[in-house]
């Protein structure tokens, strides 16, 4: 799924083109132990290759939608947030974020990044829910995703904490 670029006061987010970009920084974040230990699922292996073809795949998914997140003033790829799965017809998403560069973390970027997309992402394509799942041993993120508006919902099979917050918008007040 492809969405249109927009920036919020820091950062341009844009929907990761593999041709363009180049991947070796974003490999690094997979591989680094402290950023891959809260991914869920990350293989620490991706080749080039590999990365390329996750990254078409899911812009030619009609659930997915992973977004590349830019410092506005020189285009430097600092993490990504994606969609996935989206269900436009329940207005739902589940959300995840990575943000991979060391200097960007703990700074307070993840409620610009995440406020900025999720209401971009409801605005555009209808989504009033969105869920998370986290580590419980992630104390920042929850910290960070309570301080967002997300609550707790139960644990997932896995172990991780499911977490959710609804968007209220004109549309579902009526």
């Amino acid at each position: 799924m492809l969405l249109e670029s927009f920036h919020s006061t820091n950062f341009k987010y844009s929907n990761l083109n593999s041709e363009a970009l180049s991947l070796d920084n974003y490999l690094g974040w997979l591989r680094d132990s402290e950023s891959g230990e809260f991914i869920e699922g990350a293989r620490h292996d991706f080749s080039k290759s590999e990365l390329k073809e996750y990254i078409n795949e899911k812009n030619l998914s009609d659930y997915a939608l992973l977004l590349g997140v830019f410092v506005k003033f020189n285009d430097y790829h600092i993490g990504n947030i994606k969609f996935e799965p989206i269900d436009i017809n329940d207005g739902t998403a589940w959300l995840g974020i990575l943000i991979g560069e060391h200097n960007f973390r703990g700074k307070g970027y993840s409620f610009e990044i995440m406020g900025e997309s999720m209401s971009r992402v409801s605005d555009s394509l209808g989504i009033n829910k969105f869920y998370l799942g986290v580590n419980p041993k992630n104390e920042r993120a929850l910290k960070a995703y309570r301080k967002l508006g997300f609550v707790e919902r139960g644990i997932h099979k896995k172990g991780g904490i499911i977490m959710e917050k609804e968007i209220i918008t004109k549309f579902n007040e009526r």
